[in-house]
């Protein structure tokens, strides 16, 4: 489903002027506040597209040596982003950050500080009671145990089984099988 929309917003960005579309991946495995680091990307990522990197962010990273506290970044990607009207970030994998409520506030930030109000953010995650808590009154829930999509699940799952040579070989039996067990166990996912 990320990957879908993701496609889709880079779709958008492609035939518009001064937009993009910007894709971040929480990995459990980094153990650390990825605040920091998602900030540094963001600039990092956005200074890289055809434009020219404001006068104050030069003069800010010459200053400071690319060390930089979060209200810095946040300054930073505030100048960065008047070269934008539109900005789609995707935060996928959001409940795999550890710690995640730095994350979080940094997410609310961003999601409701009004020098930020061209970046659009779009998050993945399991449901968790933090997570909820956090997002509710700044955010769209879309739950993916719906009807709706478990039926896209089966349709993509039946296709691939059933047109990919190797599966081909097995018995009708054992792909139905199969099939309703990834349908059954993907929980939207």
């Amino acid at each position: 489903m990320a990957a879908f929309l993701i496609q889709e917003l880079e779709k958008h960005c492609a035939c518009r002027d001064r937009c993009e579309s910007l894709f971040y991946y929480c990995y459990f495995g980094n153990s650390q506040d990825e605040s920091i680091p998602l900030l540094h990307w963001i600039i990092s990522q956005l200074c890289r597209q055809p434009i020219d990197i404001p006068s104050e962010v030069i003069f800010l990273y010459d200053r400071n040596h690319s060390v930089f506290t979060k209200t810095q970044l946040l300054s930073i990607l505030q100048i960065v982003l008047r070269n934008f009207d539109s900005v789609f970030l995707t935060i996928d994998a959001l409940d795999e950050s550890q710690p995640r409520q730095p994350l979080l506030d940094l997410m609310r930030t961003l999601a409701t500080d009004s020098r930020f109000r061209n970046l659009k953010l779009l998050a993945t995650s399991r449901e968790y009671l933090d997570i909820r808590e956090t997002m509710s009154g700044i955010s769209l829930s879309v739950l993916m145990d719906h009807e709706f999509i478990k039926e896209d699940i089966r349709i993509h799952v039946q296709s691939f089984i059933h047109t990919n040579r190797d599966f081909k070989r097995w018995p009708e039996a054992v792909r139905a099988d199969i099939a309703q067990k990834l349908t059954v166990g993907a929980k939207g996912m």
